[in-house]
């Protein structure tokens, strides 16, 4: 599909500009401090249990990275499937590039400064994290995949952009980072982590930004 004189203007199109203006490397985000610090927390805090509170609630983020890095790909085919415009996929290109960074970084942090695999995130995932997550999402864009009638495609996008972009990103992850940045940053804690979390949640602005688009416009 040819990319129009019109959706050079998109909304879409300019997304996928900004992606490429505030594009960051998880390998350079500077951990250094955070390998020390996390040492002491674990000393001094014993009693608080705040590495506990802090492993749980990044091994979270880790999941929820992973889940929606593993099922953006439908969204790509669906929209060149339905017809929805070459602009839409260019974005999603840039979100998938992105998500995949996302997971990078926390992959590095559990092994730089946690010192852990990243398997040890799954005695953290209780039932319902798992079922919003990754569970659901995983069988609507599974449905997404696999749907062939073009009616019937544009509506399962609709419901696979609303779960992906509205529940997962907007409701749950942009807010847990806002959340958890603001709470490292109260005591000064592995600024290498309040730094992920900010350029992960700027990120996840413009995911959000062009999923409210689509529902709106669908």
């Amino acid at each position: 599909m040819p990319l129009t004189a019109t959706q050079f203007e998109s909304p879409y199109l300019a997304l996928y500009h900004k992606a490429k203006q505030l594009h960051w490397d998880p390998a350079t985000v500077d951990l250094s401090q955070d390998r020390a610090q996390w040492e002491t927390i674990k000393r001094e805090h014993a009693a608080e249990r705040y590495e506990e509170q802090i492993l749980k609630l990044t091994s979270l983020f880790y999941e929820g990275e992973e889940s929606v890095t593993k099922t953006l790909s439908p969204f790509l085919s669906a929209v060149s499937r339905a017809g929805l415009g070459v602009d839409k996929e260019m974005f999603l290109t840039t979100q998938l590039y992105e998500e995949a960074k996302h997971f990078e970084f926390f992959a590095r942090y559990f092994r730089e400064v946690f010192r852990e695999d990243g398997a040890v995130t799954r005695q953290y995932i209780t039932p319902a994290p798992q079922a919003v997550l990754i569970s659901d999402l995983e069988e609507v864009t599974e449905r997404l995949r696999r749907e062939e009638d073009p009616s019937r495609l544009v509506a399962v996008f609709a419901e696979a952009v609303t779960h992906y972009m509205g529940v997962v990103e907007a409701m749950l992850a942009r807010s847990g980072y806002v959340g958890a940045h603001d709470a490292l940053a109260t005591r000064g804690w592995l600024p290498g982590l309040q730094e992920g979390y900010r350029l992960i949640r700027r990120d996840e602005g413009r995911h959000v930004a062009f999923g409210m688009r689509c529902i709106a416009e669908l």
